[in-house]
């Protein structure tokens, strides 16, 4: 199932576009949207990473429960490090991936990044209007979203009781 930050991502990004992380503006590549999450090429010898979805709904959730945050571990104080956008990510990956997920969320509209030092990003205010956080602490649209009836231009085939499951759990 496509949620927020999945759906966002494949309306306003296509594959081999190139984007700059926020602070140091490197560029890197969108190699491919794949159902594991974004590919990406990053460094002078292109590296390939795979930036999972999972980390970005997660990165909404956490951006939505915490407003603004700072981007980096180079914030002023201890706390603010604590809360940073790199510090959150670091749970799920050794690597710093927060300037890379920064820049694909900006470009798909769901945060805004405040570039002064120390940079900070927040959730847009029509992203969080569209969405809200339920029981189960994901993100689910405000209003109810049409099914999916095609993944990648072919049509879903789901048996009667299936279909009858997935709209109760989106609803």
């Amino acid at each position: 199932m496509i949620v927020a930050v999945e759906g966002a991502i494949r309306r306003h990004l296509a594959d081999g576009e190139i984007l700059r992380t926020p602070c140091r503006r490197a560029s890197f590549r969108v190699q491919r949207l794949c159902p594991e999450g974004i590919e990406v090429l990053i460094g002078p010898k292109l590296r390939q990473r795979t930036l999972k979805w999972a980390w970005l709904e997660g990165t909404a959730q956490f951006l939505y429960l915490n407003d603004r945050v700072s981007l980096n571990m180079c914030a002023q104080s201890v706390a603010d490090r604590r809360e940073s956008l790199c510090e959150y990510l670091r749970r799920h990956c050794l690597e710093s991936t927060a300037g890379w997920l920064a820049a694909l969320l900006e470009r798909a509209g769901v945060v805004e990044i405040s570039r002064p030092r120390p940079t900070t990003v927040r959730l847009t205010e029509q992203f969080k209007a569209s969405y809200q956080l339920n029981g189960t602490r994901s993100l689910r649209p405000v209003e109810p979203v049409a099914a999916r009836t095609h993944v990648d231009g072919l049509p879903l085939i789901q048996s009667p009781g299936r279909a009858a499951e997935d709209l109760a759990l989106s609803l």
